[in-house]
């Protein structure tokens, strides 16, 4: 696989495709605020190219865990990451489905590199997605158990729900700090249910960035009232 490089925040993106940017970008946005990482074991999970794991390679963490399922990104993320003796990448996708294998389902577009899924909502977004990619699982439960996170990262397009369900979104009590990106707009908008459950376990939320597109419809979102067309994502950091 012949892939042309070019530097972005000190960061290897492929050349021409804008979307790996904007990964890095939101990784050094969003994730800033994590800390007390003195020895800190770090799971990513959805590594994309590396973005996150770029900015722990700065602070003083003890491992690195990175599990992303597109074998293109992978790719990228082991040129970026790929040196650090303390890290560890894994090609595969996280789930709790007991299967060795499962597709990810991408679009035919650049944003395929950020986008792909393998919890598909409904029929609607398997018609978006046309290419299907058999992928490697590994089990988020036993990856949980067998590295004992601190800070645990999650953005992997819809299978936050299918995971934390199946937990019945009890965090296990190794997670200090989880930063975790809720899809879906209906989902979205039934965000306190599922703060609810992180507060009792003695989560604060430091930082809470709704996505979406001003318009017509009016909702009630952690508060305060809203009015969009539509919602695409919750960027959300916890600490206890």
């Amino acid at each position: 696989m012949d892939i042309e490089y070019t530097k972005y925040k000190d960061c290897f993106v492929r050349k021409g495709l804008s979307v790996d940017k904007q990964m890095i970008k939101q990784c050094f946005d969003n994730y800033k605020d994590f800390d007390d990482l003195e020895n800190a074991v770090v799971m990513d999970w959805g590594m994309n190219i590396g973005g996150f794991g770029k900015l722990m390679s700065t602070k003083p963490i003890k491992s690195y865990i990175g599990v992303e399922c597109h074998p293109e990104n992978f790719v990228v993320a082991t040129k970026n990451l790929g040196n650090y003796s303390n890290y560890k990448l894994l090609n595969a996708a996280v789930t709790t489905l007991e299967v060795d294998e499962i597709d990810l389902y991408l679009t035919t577009s650049k944003q395929n590199f950020c986008s792909g899924t393998i919890n598909l909502k409904n029929n609607n977004a398997k018609g978006l997605r046309k290419i299907r990619i058999p992928v490697k699982t590994i089990n988020a439960k036993q990856i949980i158990e067998e590295y004992q996170p601190s800070h645990l990262k999650c953005d992997i397009e819809g299978e936050e729900y299918r995971i934390f369900d199946d937990l019945d979104w009890v965090i296990p009590s190794c997670v200090k700090q989880l930063a975790l990106e809720f899809h879906w707009q209906d989902k979205i908008l039934d965000y306190n249910t599922y703060l609810e459950k992180l507060l009792k376990q003695g989560f604060k939320p430091v930082y809470e960035n709704l996505n979406y597109v001003k318009g017509e419809n009016v909702a009630s979102f952690n508060g305060s009232e809203i009015s969009y067309r539509n919602i695409w994502g919750l960027d959300c950091l916890y600490k206890r």
